[in-house]
């Protein structure tokens, strides 16, 4: 989240009103200023999760923030990453997937 990283929302909207719309106006491609894209960032976290499927048996589980169940989840499920708030993610939540034959199944979202 590069200079909003650690902030609120609240704070992000009052000290950088102009590039807190933006972003709102092209989520997935708007960089914020020392950071990603919501794009960059889901390509570098779905290419690391394959990476980590692929070189693994059995169950795994995976602690991550909301922003990575997000792009994950809109991967899986082919959602268009400019839907991914629409996604709740409560903070402690579980989400529960099952992959089997190179299919996903989502079992629970937002536990």
């Amino acid at each position: 989240m590069g200079e909003w990283d650690g902030r609120s929302f609240d704070e992000i909207k009052s000290l950088y009103p102009l590039e807190f719309e933006k972003r709102g106006r092209d989520i997935p491609n708007y960089r914020v200023p020392g950071g990603e894209s919501i794009n960059e960032f889901s390509q570098r976290v779905t290419k690391k999760f394959y990476e980590i499927l692929d070189k693994t048996d059995g169950n795994m589980l995976f602690v991550v923030h909301a922003g990575v169940n997000r792009v994950l989840i809109c991967d899986i499920l082919d959602i268009p990453l400019k839907n991914m708030l629409k996604i709740t993610q409560n903070y402690g939540c579980i989400n529960t997937l099952s992959y089997n034959e190179k299919a996903f199944k989502i079992k629970r979202i937002n536990e």
